[in-house]
């Protein structure tokens, strides 16, 4: 009977205490709870090792390792009746140690089912059992005074709540009657006033809009003037490059030289009628005579040129004079067209410093042809027989790099050609060997960063990316000083994120950003002295909420309220 009274007591004391955040291995507890009891005193003697495994648990249970050291055996053991009893014990009490009683109650349940326990077991079982049902009756008084004070304090609530209701019905009601009154009594003064407010209200409106229109108008010229910093750089960078492209829009080589500072007036052939030897007329050659040597004057005495012809073509070398006989040019040609060698010489006249007059005769250009075509190394030089400029081509086209240089030797432009078109770096440089441009190219399009210079301090001016020839990527404009100017970026020649622009001291003038090419999200303008201006709301490149003027001390001006693009009209 008395083993009755304690299962029920401590079934009940299961589903009354909490548990605590401590959790016993629920297989380990499983298997304990479901052994078979057994009177403990009958049981039989435990093997060496059992013994050793039970004495050591009975010393050390309050071990944290202990614990883990019963689950281990309850889950790879077959136990016997005392280790089975022991076991159940000493888990009893650990869980019971850590405040689990849910479990410990569970444990101390199967224990009381046992037969044969010794008495301080047994006097153990019971203090336990005792405690927990001190623990049973504090919970359930103190779930008792929680629920009492929770219906007390709903009451309460409730009570409050309608009071509350009642007072802003009453306080409402009032306010009504108040207002009802004062109403009445204005009505008639508020009338003939409200016709000279709106006429005020009209000419603020109008005054106040002219002030935001000029404010926006000083807006978007700070960024037309972005813009057109922007389209600056990106037209010297084309200059830069067209310059590099000049050379080769000259189809005749000696009009390249006719325009070089190089050439003085006697260095050039001496005008007026060509004449050529009288027994092989024009007629006569056309007529396909072979074996033709037709030798031309300048002046019925000075050799122009000579030139030989096979079957009405020329064939073979030509070559043409200067006035005073020096080699002009020389070339070769077969079946008509340009072969082979071509050279063009200079003749130079310098004055000396004891003013004595000098003439210099020198090579000035150096090329091969195939079939009237471009091929291999061109290369040009100046009066001094510094190389000036070397390029290669195949069948006509420009291909690999190409560089030329000052007359003094410093290198004034490199760049790389793929079929003729540019593809590779590109750098050009001003005479004392500062950078002018500093690019790159795929396909004929600009692809990469690209950094342009100042020419008088040397310093970066602008650092773009591109991706086949649109802007993308950082974006960083530079005053001349090297101060930054505008940093942005851009994504497919649209620009995207944080664009921000600077005074020349460094100091941020304006902040926007930008989607998909448009203003979107919050501008601010800024004073030179680094205090808010103006603070306004962009959506898809449109005002859209409130637009705020600030003085100089922070203080707000006035305040525009838009709407996608337009001044959203006031009550």
């Amino acid at each position: 009977m008395k083993l009755i009274k304690k299962t029920t007591f401590l079934s009940i004391l299961t589903y009354s205490m909490s548990v605590s955040g401590y959790d016993p291995d629920p297989i380990a507890l499983e298997i304990l709870l479901d052994q078979n009891t057994c009177n403990v005193s009958r049981s039989k003697p435990l093997s060496n090792s059992s013994d050793r495994k039970i004495n050591y648990i009975a010393k050390n249970y309050k071990d944290s390792s202990t614990q883990l050291r019963i689950e281990e055996l309850a889950k790879v053991s077959s136990l016997g009746c005392f280790e089975s009893y022991n076991l159940t014990f000493f888990y009893a009490l650990i869980t019971y140690q850590n405040e689990d009683y849910n479990e410990s109650a569970k444990l101390f349940d199967k224990l009381l089912q046992y037969e044969g326990i010794s008495e301080n077991n047994q006097r153990i079982i019971d203090s336990r059992v005792k405690r927990l049902k001190k623990q049973i009756r504090l919970a359930l008084e103190t779930e008792r005074q929680r629920l009492q004070r929770e219906a007390a304090e709903k009451a309460a609530r409730e009570e409050a709540k309608r009071i509350v209701e009642i007072n802003k019905e009453v306080e409402r009601q009032k306010k009504e009657r108040e207002l009802e009154s004062r109403l009445r009594k204005k009505l008639e003064e508020e009338a003939k006033a409200k016709e000279r407010e709106l006429e005020e209200r009209i000419k603020k409106e109008i005054a106040e809009r002219k002030a935001k229109e000029e404010e926006t108008r000083q807006l978007r010229a700070k960024i037309e003037d972005q813009n057109k910093q922007l389209e600056k750089v990106e037209n010297e960078a084309t200059e830069a490059l067209e310059i590099t492209q000049a050379i080769d829009d000259f189809k005749d080589l000696e009009k390249l030289f006719n325009l070089s500072n190089e050439l003085s007036d006697r260095s050039e052939v001496v005008k007026g009628v060509i004449e050529c030897e009288k027994d092989f007329k024009n007629d006569e050659i056309n007529k396909g005579r072979s074996n033709v040597k037709l030798k031309c004057y300048s002046d019925g005495v000075t050799l122009y040129s000579e030139t030989n012809y096979k079957d009405g073509k020329k064939q073979g070398e030509e070559k043409s004079y200067f006035k005073d006989g020096k080699l002009r040019t020389r070339s070769n040609f077969n079946l008509g067209k340009l072969d082979g060698l071509y050279e063009v010489y200079s003749l130079i006249e310098e004055q000396g410093d004891d003013s004595e007059i000098s003439i210099t005769h020198h090579l000035a250009f150096q090329g091969y042809y195939s079939e009237g075509t471009k091929q291999g190394k061109h290369v040009y030089y100046f009066s001094n027989q510094r190389l000036g400029k070397r390029e290669f081509y195949e069948s006509g086209v420009l291909e690999g790099e190409v560089v030329s240089y000052f007359k003094n030797g410093q290198l004034e432009e490199r760049t790389t050609y793929k079929t003729g078109v540019f593809d590779g770096p590109f750098e050009r440089y001003l005479e004392d060997g500062q950078p002018v441009i500093i690019s790159n190219f795929k396909n004929g399009l600009k692809d990469g960063q690209e950094e342009i210079y100042h020419k008088e301090t040397g310093q970066v001016l602008s650092r773009i990316n591109y991706l086949r020839g649109d802007f993308n990527g950082p974006f960083e404009e530079f005053y001349s000083d090297g101060v930054a100017r505008l940093i942005g970026e851009f994504s497919r020649n649209k620009r995207v994120g944080l664009w921000e622009a600077f005074f020349n001291d460094g100091t941020l003038q304006l902040q926007t950003k930008y989607r998909n090419g448009k203003l979107n999200g919050i501008m601010e303008q800024y004073y030179e002295e680094g205090t808010l201006k103006v603070k306004v709301k962009y959506s898809n490149d449109k005002k859209n909420g409130e637009e705020v003027f600030f003085d100089k001390e922070g203080n707000v001006k006035n305040i525009t309220s838009w709407r996608m693009g337009r001044v959203k009209p006031t009550n």
